[in-house]
């Protein structure tokens, strides 16, 4: 059997800056910077932590119909999520980096007209991979089709090197 080290992690219990990218990742790398000042090697991150869980927010949709204001602010959350590959990813990228920390976030993935969950992983060398929830929630589904043109689902993968793994709230489905 091999050999275990151990080590101290840090789970960060925060909210984001909702619908803010870049003040999201500035938080993002003050408290994985408060992490490592008290020796974590790994600091994980909640849900959705970049760009925001919108709880209880329905986007002004019922079925058939979409607010005006809805749109707007599902147009926020749309431009707020991340691109994988992208500049938000070079960042935390460059905070693992900085801090020497191993890092596991929550960030709301972007990526052919539909969100999604995604958990990503950082080590102080750089980008390991994610894992993206199976199933985008109704509200997601539903905001991305509305407002996006016809929805084009992208397969939900799982690439994390060096042994990581995550799964993200109703990743086995939706009731």
């Amino acid at each position: 059997m091999p050999s275990m080290t151990a080590f101290r992690a840090a789970v960060v219990q925060a909210g984001s800056v909702i619908f803010d990218q870049e003040a999201t990742l500035d938080k993002v790398a003050s408290l994985t910077e408060k992490a490592a000042a008290g020796d974590a090697r790994l600091t994980v991150f909640p849900e959705a932590f970049v760009s925001g869980y919108p709880r209880g927010v329905g986007f002004g949709s019922v079925v058939g119909n979409r607010t005006l204001e809805g749109r707007d602010l599902f147009r926020r959350y749309w431009d707020s999520s991340v691109d994988v590959p992208g500049t938000a990813v070079d960042r935390l990228a460059e905070i693992a980096a900085d801090t020497s920390q191993h890092l596991v976030i929550g960030v709301i993935e972007r990526e052919i007209g539909t969100l999604y969950c995604t958990v990503l992983f950082f080590s102080p060398e750089g980008y390991l991979g994610k894992h993206r929830k199976l199933v985008p929630t109704p509200t997601r589904k539903a905001g991305s089709r509305d407002l996006l043109g016809e929805l084009h689902a992208a397969p939900a993968n799982s690439n994390v090197r060096q042994g990581g793994a995550a799964l993200v709230r109703s990743d086995r489905g939706w009731p």
